[in-house]
């Protein structure tokens, strides 16, 4: 399958720049002659402004807990595969082919918390992308099982950042009380049964800096005080590499034949590796209200290395609706992981034989 391309932020529910490693290390440069000057002009002394800036670029990189930051990474990464490669309101079906796309958002305070101006280059929204193809075992005299396969490889990009990603599914399903004494045959309402899935999901995304990256460092609590403009670049390189083995406890109802609504929980077990790898130099330029040239006052470097793996399980919820036009299907469903503040917006369509 040629690669293509799909817009990334931690495919991504995904992330970025801002995991820096606790063995990390920022070191600032201020040039005496500029700096001085510049700091005469924001009102504050050039001591005050070297720790300013240290302070701000730790909080801005997430230096202080890195190892979380890249955990919630590669949480973030593999929730993105959430839901994309099983059905979870049709009947059992000889085959079944189709897409779906996962749209993530991360309201953890490891991606989004933006205190005094520090928002990371990269926020926890993301998307996933897959294929993929399910049979029933009725041929096989197995009616209450399905089987499904899914599979993704692609480039993606978003701003400074260029990668791959891809992610490969197989997940079984068995369905209990489908034929049971509750009315699963009513023109009006039918019941689909109690459906348990589970399987294996494999993520893995890499991301590499392509360009300068440019981060606002405020330095009063004017709304239009003088700032520092931190130009990143360098190396930056953050392999996720994050396994799933989930365990899905659903069920459905159809209305009219024509609309399902399906929900229920699952339990996500993971394990992988998610590595960041990163030597940045930063130009810091100086910018007030009385001047309109920005001055050179200086540089930063900022340096890490980590290696960490993603959180052993979570419980989520999962609650969608299908409409059913003969052999098509259209659908969407939500998946929710409250405690990490993940959130999954699933939709796409399939044709069911």
């Amino acid at each position: 399958m040629k690669p293509c391309t799909l817009p990334l932020a931690a495919a991504l529910a995904v992330t970025s720049l801002p995991g820096l490693a606790r063995a990390g290390e920022i070191s600032v440069q201020l040039q005496p002659g500029p700096g001085a000057n510049f700091a005469a002009q924001a009102g504050i002394p050039l001591s005050q402004l070297q720790s300013t800036l240290e302070t701000e670029l730790q909080a801005l990189y997430r230096a202080s807990d890195a190892r979380r930051y890249l955990q919630a990474f590669g949480d973030a990464q593999a929730f993105s595969n959430r839901g994309l490669g099983a059905d979870y309101a049709a009947s059992p079906n000889t085959l079944m082919v189709g897409v779906a796309m996962n749209v993530s958002a991360n309201a953890d305070d490891e991606f989004v918390n933006d205190g005094q101006g520090r928002k990371p280059p990269i926020e926890g929204l993301g998307a996933n992308l897959s294929f993929m193809a399910g049979t029933n075992l009725h041929w096989l005299g197995l009616s209450p099982v399905t089987i499904y396969a899914n599979y993704f490889r692609g480039d993606v990009k978003y701003n400074e950042y260029d990668g791959t990603n891809n992610n490969f599914g197989l997940h079984g399903q068995i369905k209990l009380f489908r034929d049971g004494n509750l009315p699963d045959r009513s023109p009006v309402i039918s019941w689909g049964g109690v459906d348990i899935t589970s399987g294996i999901e494999k993520g893995h995304l890499t991301l590499n800096l392509t360009d300068n990256v440019k981060s606002k460092i405020p330095l009063t609590k004017q709304r239009n005080g003088p700032f520092i403009e931190a130009n990143s670049a360098g190396l930056f390189k953050a392999d996720m590499r994050v396994w799933s083995v989930p365990l899905e406890i659903t069920t459905s109802f159809r209305l009219l034949y024509i609309v399902s609504v399906y929900g229920g929980l699952g339990f996500d077990w993971q394990f992988g590796n998610n590595k960041l790898t990163m030597d940045l130099n930063s130009q810091l330029l100086g910018v007030t209200p009385q001047v309109s040239n920005k001055v050179d006052v200086g540089s930063a470097r900022l340096t890490a290395n980590e290696e960490v793996a993603p959180s052993v399980g979570k419980l989520r919820s999962l609650v969608g609706v299908q409409l059913n036009m003969g052999f098509f299907r259209l659908f969407t469903h939500v998946n929710m992981l409250a405690d990490r503040g993940l959130v999954g917006v699933v939709f796409g369509a399939r044709l069911a034989f």
